[in-house]
């Protein structure tokens, strides 16, 4: 058994040696000829001092020592030349026996080059980021996890030990509109609509506010669906300050654990195992030796390709190689397998040392993915990172830099002399004065200068770097970034040119132009503006505009003026406004003034620019223009209206001269009074005509059907008509709440224009639908809800483009027949209704009349009032009318009616006699009052003083402006009933009746 654990001893790739307790060599396994290139008998027997250097020898006594007085294991490390090269070693020295000390020694020089490649580069990415001021980022889109670089923690103001990265933190700190545009730029990248680089500005933890400019690109799988966006941030607050490194790095190499496994060449089946086996793949030792290597091992997936790998190994003695071993719970990690075939007493085995190699490959992993990413940074940055070894003379330059020099690594070696050969020979000097300040004296270093590039082409690039020393001041490397900014250069001279050239442009025009800070101050105005206030640009710039525009020593707004510009400073939209001051001369100017805001990157106006244009003589003629028209409407309605009323008073004065001719002929005379109060009623009309056209003509609202107000309209109107008709309504129409009467004025005068608009005869058709606004399609009603749309459309002549923007204006007509009121009355009916008028025409086709009312809820139709009886008892009548005419006629009517009456000229009187009726046992059943008293108490007042002494009072009110609110709304005023005048007869009978039979 002794001969096959020496067997598997020799086959560990590590050294062991056996010490006595005086630092002798024992024993010793492993190939030590080979590693150490001398014969195994010269450390027999030997002391450490005798074999190996000075150092070692002192450090391997010293352990030894420290093993055999504690009992406990020791591990150090040392570096030896061997070969020719510097190779690195752990020992591990555990107690063997009483007195003995077993060393196993192990070569770790791959891993130590790696960790310190690592390192290097790792500073490396770190001091770029710090000198250029980059930070970089990096989301899982599915976890939803992300990745901040030290730096963008500095760029933040945050502690990474303080706070998780997390992108909802920097959206909440970002200002508004940043927030939305970067919200929106992140969904277009991950939607693949553009790329994401954007500017946002950034509040900091500190309270600072920074402007950041950040660039990523999404990375997709094989479908192309976003996996992850990574990308960088830089502060452009502060370009020049650097505070610290790019990334952290987690330490990824810890000690490495070998496994030791056995087994058999035929089978793969496993014979032995170490303890390190068992825990490295998850199993117990039982577990494990049920297994065999294909069931471990990824690289064996058949039974063919291990026989192929046994094969391999047992022609060569000895195989190193790498693989994939898998754990119990079916995860991977990769291996080193140091495998050997041997056969001990018949039998042949395998020998496998498997090394845990995941450390070691997160590593080398690790090292790729920074650099990958530092040059992916730099190259969307446009930003390259250089590094000048002082003291070798090396100069290194990242991918880049060689990009921006337009070189490539292979043709170009990058050295401080090879770099003042393509740079300008004008900026050649001072590049050198200012790289030997910063090394020599310490003075910042940061300089454009301009390069010409192996293709002919000058660029021009902006360098900032800084020297470190060591404890002693001696300069030892000089580091920084180099940036192309030949385009940011073209930018900048472009808008110069540019701000020349729109100066020169406004001092060209004739039309004033200042910019106003917040403070109304100008900054900046051109010559035409300093001509309209006499003064010199110089005098202006700096002055309060009411200072120059108004001569006034505080602001146009606070004297009552508008005033465009504050309100484009408190509402960030543009505004115009028309002010009216003196010129420097006194004369009064009209100017218009138009503002508009001009705004920083987070959207806060900071300043104004306004034009001032002179349009006195264009408000002059405007003035005029509208009286002239004021006076031709005057015109026109006074002509129209002496015309008609001309008509009508004919009409009154012949039949009353007729019926005074034939007093004689009862019959006659009758016929001819008959003529002459349909002639009244005719004016009648058309002074309610008027008043609905006029501010006034308030209609008398209730709720109503509107079915049975457009079929009697239509019917009336076109009684005797050769025109037929056609109705349509909804099911379920909305009621409204209008006046009926004006309502039906409507529908008749629509259906007589459309009966006239076709003398040959033809079909007009009715149509009443609900409507909800707001709808495409529908006027610009006067706000959201439920309308009815009443159609009127006739086949007839139609109506001209010339004519259609005049049909509702009063006395406006194209008939021989007509007053020209008929339209303009509707157009006021439905406008005091709440609706709007729509027209549409075409000439010899037809037109449509569409007029929209507000809807209610449906209203059933109220039962019919039931007729007043006939034997209504006689009251006693109090009338008060300013007018004696008035009194005169209403007396006579209501004696012969039955009833007593009395008079009052105004309320005082009337209130007096009410109560001294009352006193006197004989009080008053009705009392009628006019509105408008000339110099006394009215109605609406001498009511309240009524009421105030009996509640029970019938009152009616009386007035001839139909247009009055107490007579559209008596009920809300305390009266019982209404007469508008002026009132017939029966009208009075039937009021009368009605109150007194309550």
């Amino acid at each position: 058994m002794k001969t096959s654990i020496d067997s598997i001893v020799a086959a560990i790739p590590d050294l062991l040696f056996l010490f006595d307790e005086e630092a002798r060599f024992i024993d010793y396994r492993a190939k030590i000829s080979d590693a150490l290139l001398v014969p195994p008998e010269v450390f027999i027997g030997k002391h450490v001092r005798e074999v190996l250097p000075p150092d070692i020898a002192a450090l391997t006594e010293k352990k030894v020592n420290e093993v055999l007085s504690s009992g406990q294991m020791r591990v150090f490390s040392y570096s030896q030349v061997l070969r020719g090269a510097l190779r690195d070693y752990e020992a591990r020295m555990v107690p063997s026996g009483e007195r003995e000390v077993l060393a196993i020694v192990r070569d770790i020089t791959g891993q130590v080059r790696t960790e310190k490649s690592l390192r290097q580069n790792e500073a490396r990415l770190q001091e770029a980021q710090r000198t250029a001021h980059i930070g970089d980022w990096e989301w899982e889109i599915a976890t939803n996890k992300v990745h901040w670089s030290d730096e963008l923690y500095r760029i933040y103001v945050y502690k990474p030990h303080e706070i998780a990265p997390d992108h909802g933190l920097v959206v909440n700190a970002m200002h508004p509109k940043s927030r939305n545009e970067f919200l929106s730029a992140i969904d277009a990248a991950l939607k693949g609509e553009r790329p994401f680089e954007m500017d946002y500005t950034f509040s900091r933890q500190d309270g600072s506010v920074a402007v950041l400019h950040t660039i990523g690109q999404v990375l997709r799988d094989s479908s192309g669906n976003p996996v992850r966006m990574q990308g960088v941030v830089q502060d452009i607050t502060e370009r020049k300050h650097a505070e610290e490194s790019l990334l952290l790095f987690r330490n990824l190499l810890n000690r490495s654990n070998d496994a030791i496994i056995v087994n058999d060449p035929a089978t793969g089946r496993f014979l032995m195992v170490n303890d390190k086996a068992s825990s490295n793949l998850g199993y117990d030792r039982s577990e494990l030796l049920t297994l065999r290597t294909m069931d471990i091992e990824a690289i064996f997936p058949d039974q063919a390709t291990w026989d192929a790998h046994v094969n391999e190994v047992k022609s060569k003695g000895h195989l190193i190689l790498e693989g994939m071993n898998r754990r119990n719970d079916g995860t991977l990690f990769p291996v080193e397998v140091n495998v050997t075939y041997m056969t001990l007493g018949g039998t042949d085995y395998m020998v496998a040392v498997v090394r845990d190699i995941t450390e070691r490959k997160l590593s080398e992993q690790a090292l790729r993915t920074s650099e990958e990413r530092l040059s992916k940074a730099q190259k969307m940055a446009h930003v390259g990172n250089w590094e000048w070894d002082l003291v070798t003379n090396q100069l290194y330059w990242s991918e880049e830099v060689y990009r921006i020099y337009g070189a490539e690594p292979e043709q170009f070696i990058p050295t401080f002399d090879a770099v003042g050969k393509v740079m300008h020979p004008d900026d050649l000097g001072p590049f050198q004065q200012a790289v030997h300040a910063a090394i020599y004296e310490g003075k910042p270093f940061e300089m454009d200068y301009r390069l010409i590039r192996p293709d002919g082409s000058v660029r021009t690039v902006h360098t900032i770097g800084e020297v470190s020393y060591d404890p002693t001041g001696r300069p030892l490397i000089k580091s920084g970034t180099v940036q192309d900014i030949t385009e940011q250069k073209k930018a900048a001279e472009k808008l110069r040119q540019s701000e020349e050239f729109v100066r020169n442009i406004l001092d060209t025009v004739d039309e004033g132009f200042i910019v106003l800070d917040r403070d109304f101050r100008i900054l900046t105005a051109n010559k035409a503006y300093c001509r309209q206030v006499g003064e010199t640009c110089d005098a202006v710039i700096g002055r309060r505009c009411y200072e120059m525009s108004h001569r006034a020593l505080r602001p146009c707004y606070e004297e009552g003026e508008e005033c465009a510009v504050r309100h484009v400073f408190e509402t960030g939209e543009p505004h115009a406004a028309v002010h009216r001051h003196s010129d420097a001369k006194g004369a009064i100017l009209y100017v218009e003034t138009k503002a508009f805001p001009i705004k920083d990157s987070t959207g806060v106006v900071t300043s104004v620019i306004e034009t001032v244009n002179n349009i006195t003589e264009k408000h002059l003629l405007e003035e005029e223009r509208l009286k002239t028209q004021k006076l031709e409407a005057i015109g026109a309605l006074a002509g129209g209206i002496a015309h008609d009323f001309n008509n009508l008073l004919q009409g009154v004065f012949g039949y009353i001269s007729m019926a005074k001719m034939t007093l004689d002929k009862k019959e006659q005379s009758f016929t001819m009074l008959e003529q002459a109060e349909q002639a009244l009623h005719l004016s009648v009309n058309l002074t309610k005509q008027l008043l609905t056209f006029s501010k006034g003509g308030k209609p008398v609202k209730k709720k109503i059907s509107l079915r049975p107000v457009i079929e009697n309209s239509v019917k009336f109107a076109l009684s005797g008509s050769r025109v037929d008709y056609r109705i349509a309504f909804d099911e379920d129409l909305w009621s409204v709440e209008a006046d009926e009467g004006q309502i039906g004025q409507v529908i008749q005068n629509i259906v007589l224009n459309a009966d006239q608009a076709m003398p040959l005869g033809g079909t007009i058709a009715i149509l009443a639908k609900n409507v909800r606004a707001p709808q495409k399609g529908l006027p610009n009603l006067p706000g959201e809800g439920r309308y009815v749309k009443i159609s009127i459309q006739d086949s007839g002549i139609g109506i001209s483009e010339q004519y259609l923007s005049k049909i509702f204006d009063p006395y406006f007509t194209t008939k021989e027949k007509g007053s020209g009121l008929g339209l303009a009355t509707s157009y006021s009916i439905v406008r005091n209704h709440g609706g709007v008028f729509d027209v549409v025409s075409e000439v010899d086709r037809g037109t449509t009349f569409s007029l929209y009312l507000p809807a209610i809820e449906a209203v059933k139709d109220a039962p019919e009032a039931p007729a007043v009886p006939p034997g209504v008892r006689t009251g006693r009548v109090l009338v008060m009318d300013d007018e004696e005419l008035i009194r005169s006629v209403a007396g006579e009517m209501i004696k012969a009616l039955g009833h007593e009456v009395e008079f009052a000229e105004h309320g005082d009187a009337a209130i007096e006699k009410y109560r001294s009726g009352g006193e006197a046992g004989r009080p008053f059943d009705i009392v009628i009052l006019d509105l408008t008293i000339r110099g006394g108490l009215g109605g609406k007042e001498t009511v309240q003083q009524l009421l105030a002494a009996d509640p029970g009072v019938k009152a009616i009110v009386s007035s001839g402006y139909s247009d009055d609110e107490v007579l559209s709304d008596y009920h809300k005023y305390g009266f019982a009933a209404r007469l508008t005048k002026p009132y017939d007869f029966e009208e009075l009978r039937g009021t009368l009746n009605t109150l007194l039979s309550k």
